[in-house]
């Protein structure tokens, strides 16, 4: 299906709370005694907020009728928005199916290198996503 152009404004304080999401999960991940399916799943937060904020600001969502699954196509608009390579792509594809496995099926069976994927996933996207709001819409970065 892909991404469609929202009819809603650009809601600033939307897309500053879901970046400062991604700046807590990414933080909270490093809690001590946590699963490791808990920590997969926070750092997927963390990547996917920034994922959600960055369709926001450029107005667009995923439509919730059929295709793939908003989060696929969230993802795919941010590596083609952002012109990403194609390694980030390839993450996406691993870190959302590890995601839809634990999800769905109740899998527990998260590796260290799962973990290790997600989390140089998520600080990839965060990285690039905040060098895009930095250049682009400063005023939706979270107050330091």
């Amino acid at each position: 299906m892909g991404m469609k152009p929202s009819t809603r404004p650009v809601s600033i304080e939307q897309v500053r709370s879901l970046l400062k999401k991604s700046v807590r999960d990414l933080k909270d991940a490093t809690t001590p005694g946590l699963s490791s399916e808990r920590v997969f799943t926070i750092l997927y937060e963390a990547g996917f907020s920034c994922a959600q904020a960055f369709a926001l600001a450029n107005k667009m969502e995923a439509p919730r009728d059929g295709g793939f699954g908003h989060h696929y196509e969230i993802l795919e608009y941010l590596v083609e928005g952002l012109s990403l390579p194609d390694s980030v792509r390839e993450q996406n594809r691993i870190v959302r199916t590890t995601r839809n496995a634990n999800m769905y099926t109740g899998a527990e069976d998260v590796s260290e290198q799962d973990l290790k994927t997600v989390y140089q996933w998520a600080k990839r996207v965060q990285a690039e996503t905040f060098g895009w709001f930095q250049k682009g819409m400063p005023q939706a970065l979270p107050k330091r």
